[in-house]
Parts: C-alpha cells; sequence; structure tokens
C-alpha cells in the first residue's frame, strides 16, 4: 500500500515540475517574442556578460559607472586574455535596482587588460597564473 502511494506521490511531483518548466519556458519565450527584455545581462562578449552589444549603443555622457574583471578567455595556446567589464547608468547609483543589474543602463563595453600564462611559468590547473 505504501508503495502504491510512494508511486502515485512520485509520479505526480514529476509531471508537475515538468510542467512547471515547460510553462516557465513558454512565458519567456512569449515576453522575447513581444520584446521585452529580461532583467539581467543577455550580451557575451570577451569574458564579459553585458546588458547591451557594445557595437549597438554609444558609451559616453554616464551619469555613473559599474566595472568589473571579466572571466579569463583562453586563447587554446597555453595563455588566457583578462578584460574589463563597464556599464553605463543614465542614473546614480550604480546599479540603482540590485535585483535587476541593467536597470537604467545606457551601454555596454569591455576593454582588453592583459595577457597571462604562456612562456615561462605556463599555465597553472588550467587558470591563470
Amino acid at each position: 500500500m505504501l508503495e502504491g502511494l510512494s508511486e502515485r506521490i512520485s509520479k505526480s511531483l514529476s509531471r508537475r515540475s515538468f510542467l512547471g518548466s515547460a510553462i516557465s519556458a513558454a512565458g519567456a519565450i512569449a515576453l522575447a517574442l513581444v520584446g521585452v527584455k529580461p532583467a539581467f545581462a543577455t550580451y557575451a562578449i570577451n569574458g564579459c556578460n553585458l546588458c547591451y552589444n557594445p557595437a549597438t549603443c554609444s558609451y559616453s555622457g554616464c551619469s555613473c559607472q559599474w566595472s568589473w574583471l571579466g572571466h579569463a578567455v583562453n586563447n587554446g595556446d597555453g595563455t588566457y586574455d583578462h578584460y574589463l567589464c563597464y556599464e553605463c547608468y543614465t542614473v546614480n547609483p550604480c546599479p540603482p535596482n540590485p535585483n535587476d543589474a541593467c536597470q537604467g543602463v545606457k551601454c555596454s563595453k569591455s576593454v582588453y587588460s592583459t595577457t597571462t600564462g604562456g612562456g615561462g611559468g605556463g599555465v597553472c590547473n588550467r587558470k591563470p597564473c
């Protein structure tokens, strides 16, 4: 009897999880089709997850700027490039809403910083030395 109850609960939860995921995916697709922008960074370039494609906006006239070090970019030869990631905000403080880092962003950019690894020391456990 307990075994049968356990199987029914398991099947019910599996279906519920599947349906929940399917509904969430359908909702995201519907929002994308009508042009609603998600509340998180959506453009990846040079190890940076940015709010906007830098080629489609003008990075000037910022009220404030937020920056961070992007993920190391593997060059495939034992070296890694490092970029600084930037968001240009039209409002202050940066970001105005910690739950939506793209709110108030005018433009994004990534700037080359340095290359590490390669000659001399090489790569330490697949991470820059």
